[in-house]
């Protein structure tokens, strides 16, 4: 009965998102490990839609994690000001 119950949410919220679901660019099947990761880190506390309007830019200067490797904590605080949490997210991803 448990796994009726759970198949049957499953579906349900399935078909729900494929009505109402949102899209973000780190859904796309085409996003790399590293969007996605950094996706999972910059949403922590922030808006989706927050996350959606400044990841591109922060794509643009750090497009890989080597890039971000040379990032100095400082330079990762700047450029996480838009996400808020700036200092606490520049330390995880530091």
């Amino acid at each position: 009965m448990e796994n009726e119950k759970i198949l049957h949410l499953q579906s349900f919220l399935l078909h729900w998102f494929a009505g109402e679901g949102r899209s973000f660019p780190w859904r796309n099947s085409s996003a790399s490990n590293y969007e996605i990761i950094l996706a999972e880190i910059l949403l922590q506390r922030t808006k989706a839609g927050t996350v959606a309007k400044y990841l591109p830019l922060f794509l643009k200067k750090y497009p890989s994690w080597e890039i971000l490797s040379e990032a100095t904590e400082t330079d990762l605080q700047h450029s996480l000001f838009p996400f808020g949490l700036n200092n606490l997210k520049a330390k995880r991803l530091w």
